[in-house]
């Protein structure tokens, strides 16, 4: 065979060799070293991790006749040469997956019963030994408590929930983990320099990702680009072999969204799908791009980022612009999206709504803060108001406590009487309330004391019969009030000019308490082109502590009638230039500096010279 795949040909032999499962290969070479291995083990963890390969280095290790000292088994004996070259009798391989029956594994367990013929132990790998049946897991259960003192056991799968508990019980069980992103790359770097490939960083990172964990997919990915590229694999030739929308489109849609341009958006969705591409494809690639946003959004969860360093400073700058409000809010309509996306019959239209809905979030969390502001301040009056009309109500009326009562009297109740200005005098023909005897009650403590109606007061408010109230909001009022806020916001919106912007520059400025953050902002260079701002700073670190003033940069987005605004961060040559010519002018090391005040002191060298002094650079 003249080709033969990468996760064949560089398969490890070796425990030093495997990739990303240091817990288990540390753990199965001090069990070599202190000879407590056990006689049955199970190896359980994904596709592609290395389960099988490890459980061939252990047999090898177990009878390799020249061992180094830390156990590893020598490739150079007889034992393991002839593993190597699948001649071995002392290492047993068997694919559950096809022979799952009782007879194959009675034919297993017959083989038991024969040592060794060269080495100490006889080994049984058994690979996807969760497709056993019911069967033959029993058949198999006496053999794998109590085995011979020379036979071990190997058994792997990928779904340990399957295995019955009998047999788990009876293992020793290793869990395996997917092989993180870096050792995926480092794996695939090494190999491509023993090929003489030629490669970008980014694009095995492209691959690391596709292949979610599994080295193996990731090596199988690797030789298909291979072949593609010819040795050569740039970012582009593997996103275009891979069929994976390049991130730039993630990061304009993104920009389309804060600045809520519908157009753009629909526009590119046309090209993507134009492309081939589909629209789940679209979906779960902006909803990745999201997830990366938000990490960057803090130092500490920064190191979580998988898409490498090509796109890390894009990253952070978006991040720096989106607030988490909206991201939040936009994985909740993506992951929407997704649920239905296989059940509509227009899946175009689907992904269009998904992604304008997402171009109007800013838009609804304004107006859901503005409605947040204003809402107390109407239910202040409300209750304001309806305080005024019982205090003016107590006034004019008398509401009379229950009297007293020596037997359980049900007390009809009373009408209240009208304003003083117009009552009549009692007389001796007005009519008395009766009383009436209530049926005798065996508990009289359980009887409600009779309460007086109290008459609707004009605002319609509830009242409880303990005296409290439920205000009401009105809200067709709540309404008006809010597009009276909402003129007003718009009517003290400026024009979009330079000097309008330096005018809140100027007046943010004013407001800074760090004196660093006042100096940096005093140096920026202010200029405008068509509808984006652009803030020049002295270096990167000048950049990042303006974008890091957020109020600052909402301020400078919301402050003008254009709703379009954008704000552009950058470095500018020319200031750059500037301070570096500043810090050449000035002194640096102690003895520049000590040169400069000589000169300013005649009297200073004698002073050194007397002490001997000597600047430390």
């Amino acid at each position: 065979m003249s080709f033969q795949v990468s996760a064949l040909k560089f398969r490890p032999q070796r425990f030093d060799e495997v990739v990303g499962q240091d817990h288990v290969t540390e753990t199965l070479k001090r069990g070599l070293q202190s000879d407590r291995v056990a006689h049955a083990l199970l190896f359980c963890g994904p596709r592609g991790v290395g389960k099988t390969t490890i459980a061939r280095i252990l047999a090898k290790a177990l009878n390799c006749e020249q061992p180094s000292e830390d156990k590893e088994p020598c490739n150079q004996c007889v034992s393991c040469e002839s593993f190597n070259s699948g001649a071995s009798f002392n290492i047993i391989e068997l694919d559950a997956a096809s022979n799952n029956k009782v007879e194959h594994i009675r034919q297993l367990v017959e083989q038991v019963g024969y040592p060794p013929q060269r080495g100490r132990y006889k080994v049984f790998i058994i690979d996807e030994v969760h497709m056993l049946s019911s069967a033959a897991f029993n058949a198999f259960l006496k053999t794998l408590e109590e085995p011979p003192p020379y036979a071990i056991f190997i058994l792997a799968t990928t779904e340990k929930h399957k295995i019955l508990p009998t047999i788990l019980s009876r293992c020793q069980i290793y869990d395996f983990k997917r092989i993180p992103i870096p050792d995926m790359i480092a794996q695939m770097s090494f190999i491509a320099e023993q090929e003489n490939i030629t490669f970008e960083k980014e694009a095995l990172n492209l691959i690391a990702q596709k292949a979610d964990g599994a080295l193996r997919d990731a090596l199988s990915l690797f030789d298909k680009i291979n072949s593609v590229t010819a040795g050569d694999m740039t970012y582009q030739r593997v996103i275009k072999s891979l069929n994976v929308l390049d991130r730039d489109h993630f990061f304009d849609m993104v920009d389309w969204f804060m600045a809520g341009n519908t157009k753009d958006l629909l526009l590119s969705v046309d090209r993507i799908l134009g492309d081939g591409f589909e629209g789940e494809t679209i979906l779960e690639g902006l909803q990745e791009h999201l997830r990366e946003v938000l990490v960057c959004k803090n130092d500490t969860t920064r190191k979580l980022m998988q898409s490498g360093e090509r796109f890390a400073q894009r990253y952070e700058e978006q991040a720096a612009l989106c607030p988490r409000s909206f991201i939040f809010s936009a994985l909740n309509v993506l992951s929407e999206g997704l649920y239905r996306y296989k059940d509509v019959s227009n899946k175009r239209m689907h992904v269009e709504l998904t992604l304008c809905k997402m171009a109007f979030i800013n838009h609804f969390l304004s107006e859901s803060s503005t409605a947040l502001t204003e809402a107390p301040s109407v239910v202040r009056e409300k209750k304001t108001e309806y305080t005024k009309s019982v205090k003016q109500v107590e006034k004019k009326e008398e509401i009379k406590p229950p009297a007293a009562q020596e037997s359980p009297v049900k007390q009809q109740p009373e009408k209240v009487s009208e304003p003083e200005s117009t009552a009549k005098a009692p007389s001796e023909e007005s009519p008395q309330p009766k009383v009436e005897k209530s049926p005798p009650q065996e508990d009289e403590t359980n009887q409600e004391p009779p309460v007086s109606k109290i008459p609707a007061t004009p605002s319609s408010t509830p009242v409880t019969a303990g005296g409290g109230s439920i205000p009401s909001v009105n809200l067709s009022a709540l309404q008006s009030r809010i597009e009276k806020r909402r003129k007003q916001e718009k009517a003290s919106r400026l024009d979009l000019s330079l000097e309008n912007v330096r005018k809140i520059w100027a007046d943010y400025l004013e407001k800074v308490d760090s004196p660093s953050v006042s100096v940096v902002l005093k140096s920026c260079k202010l200029q405008l082109d068509g509808e984006k701002i652009k803030v020049g700073t002295a270096g990167q670190v000048a950049s990042q502590t303006v974008k890091m003033e957020k109020k600052l940069m909402e301020k400078l987005r919301n402050s003008f009638e254009t709703r379009n605004v954008d704000v552009e961060v950058e470095v500018d040559p020319e200031l750059q230039s500037q301070v570096q010519e500043d810090q050449e002018d000035h002194p640096q090391t102690p003895s520049q500096k000590l040169e400069y005040f000589k000169q300013k002191n005649e009297h200073l060298q004698g002073l050194v010279d007397s002490f001997q002094l000597k600047p430390v650079d």
